[in-house]
This record gives structure tokens, sequence and C-alpha cells, in this order.
């Protein structure tokens, strides 16, 4: 069916008034037997359906779609400069200097608290891992002894002088400690150097008999100079093997292998930030003190018993008094 041209005088309401009157010329009465108002509900669904199909489907505006786009952006746009104006009109949060300056005392008072936490932390490890090197060292001298009639290593036998002085060489008491490397008695040579300290890696020759650097040992050792060495089983020491001190954090009176007479009053170990010391005692425990008073009848560890000068060939008062040597001795007239 072709649609009426918008020229078309007739509209869709005569057009269908127009034909129920050429319908009613053609037919004025009712059929007989049929009802006059079911036939006038006819015509009226008849008329309905006939004016939907003389419908037109007019054609959309040309730029319809575009137009639809832009005004949905122009929304959009709009709602997007609503809310950065509700958001420009916050009042932007500020600090008084008073606040700032509370603010700043807080984070050093935080800081003040955790650095020295932290510090002390890590000191405690390395404590801890030099406490342990220390236990390596003591099953080593133990199983030393046990292979040797109960003796502990001695140094230098044909001398008792232990620092140089006046262009005389001194001997070694660290030899002795030296014997449980070339032994086989400790693991590495690493042992003999404190974590806190740290140390030379070098691995001994064949040929050395000694340590041949302060940074290859850490630690000093019970004077075993001139004499065979200490018995683990001494009768002069009864029951007092627990408070004998044979190995400790190195001397620091005689740091460096010289006497400095200053720290005679003050002697504790510099390994740990002069805070104390750790000691192996002769019933192979290990022990950790603040103070060098920790021999038996709490003798000072690093002096011998009655002495404060020294020249390099003081010997222990008697075979219960700790007086643990330098760890290392440099050559005569080296420094």
């Amino acid at each position: 069916m072709i649609p009426p041209s918008k020229d078309e005088d007739m509209s869709l309401l005569g057009r269908l008034v127009n034909r129920d009157r050429q319908a009613g010329r053609a037919d004025p009465q009712p059929p007989a037997g049929r009802d006059e108002g079911r036939l006038n509900r006819e015509k009226d669904l008849s008329n309905a359906i006939d004016a939907i199909r003389l419908l037109v489907e007019a054609d959309p505006p040309e730029g319809l779609a575009e137009a639809t786009m832009d005004r949905i952006a122009g929304a959009r746009g709009a709602q997007a400069a609503m809310t950065r104006r509700e958001l420009s009109g916050r009042p932007r949060p500020t600090l008084s200097l008073t606040e700032l300056a509370a603010a700043v005392v807080a984070a050093l008072l935080l800081l003040a608290i955790i650095i020295p936490s932290v510090q002390t932390a890590n000191r405690r490890s390395l404590r801890n891992a030099c406490l342990g090197r220390m236990g390596q060292i003591g099953s080593g001298l133990l199983a030393y002894s046990i292979d040797n009639s109960d003796m502990l290593p001695s140094g230098s036998p044909d001398t008792v002088r232990w620092l140089p002085q006046d262009g005389r060489p001194a001997g070694s008491n660290s030899s002795g400690l030296f014997k449980l490397i070339t032994g086989g008695y400790v693991p590495s040579p690493s042992v003999f150097q404190c974590p806190a300290v740290g140390g030379d890696g070098t691995a001994p020759r064949p040929d050395m008999a000694d340590f041949q650097s302060p940074r290859q040992i850490s630690y000093s050792y019970q004077h075993a100079m001139g004499r065979p060495g200490i018995c683990t089983h001494s009768n002069a020491l009864g029951g007092m093997t627990d408070r004998m001190a044979i190995l400790a954090d190195s001397s620091p009176v005689f740091a460096g292998g010289y006497f400095k007479p200053e720290k005679v009053r003050s002697a504790r170990s510099e390994n740990h930030d002069g805070q104390g010391q750790n000691i192996l005692y002769l019933d192979w425990h290990v022990a950790w003190s603040e103070s060098p008073e920790a021999g038996v009848r709490n003798n000072n560890i690093y002096l011998a018993e009655g002495v404060t000068e020294y020249r390099g060939c003081e010997k222990p008062a008697s075979d219960y008094d700790s007086f643990l040597l330098p760890d290392f001795v440099p050559a005569a007239g080296k420094k």
C-alpha cells in the first residue's frame, strides 16, 4: 500500500468516515438475525485496525544521533563541573605551627625510642654470635686436652716474655690457640674472630705456627708461657673450675700488644663497645659479664693479681689466677 502524500487534504479520520458512509449506502440495514450493538463493535474494531494500517512511519530528523550524544556529553560535563565546585568549596585541612611542632616532637621522641632499641638488639645479636664462637673454641680446647693428657695448649715454651720491650722480642701466647687450627680442633680459623669486631678470612698455611695479624684473632687466652700448659684437672682448682676464666674477649689493657696503664681501672673489653665481655671458663661454659672481676674470688681476669704496672714478663699469682694475655703481639719495635 502506497502511503498518502503530504499534500492530500483528506485526514485519516475523514477517510474512515467516508468509508463508513459508503458502507452504509451499500448495506443500510443490518443482516437479519445480527445484533446491532455487536455490529457497531465490529465496525469500531475494523476502523481501529484500518487506522493502524494507514499510519506512516516517519523518518527521524537529520542529526538526531549526534544531537543525543552531544546532550549526553553535556550532561556529563555539567556533572563533573558540579563535582569540582563541591570539592573546591570544602575547607582544606591545615596545621597550625603549634600542631606541627607537636608532630615533630612526637616523631623525634619515637626515633629516640626506636633507634636505641635497634642498636641494643644489634649489640645483643653480635654478643650472642660471639658467645657461640667462643663455645666452639671451648669445644676445641676440650678435645685437645683429651688428646694431650688433660693439658691445654701452651704458648712459646722457651720464654716468659709476652710483650716486646727495649728491643727484646716477645714470645707468642696466642700460638697455643693456633694449635687448634693446625690440629683440626676447630671448624674454621674464623671462630677466633669476634663478629662484633670482624676479621680477616685468610686461611693459615701449613708452615705457619701463629696468627699473622690482630684481625685474625679477637680473644685473649690464659697465660701459658714458659710452662707446659694448664691442667684441666688441677688439684689447686678443686671445685672452682666454673670460675676459672681461660678465654675472653680481647684484653683492653694490652690492646694492640702494648701496655695501656689508663685501662687498668676500667678493664672491660672493647670488642663490645666497652659494655662487657664473653668469658669461657674451665668447666667449658660461656657467660657474659659486664665486669672484668669475674674470675676466682672475683679477681680481674685481665690482670695478674696484685699487679698494676707491666713490663711484659709478669706471671699469674697462682694456679687459679686468671691472667688473660693480649690476643696478638706484633714484632718488636712495630706498633
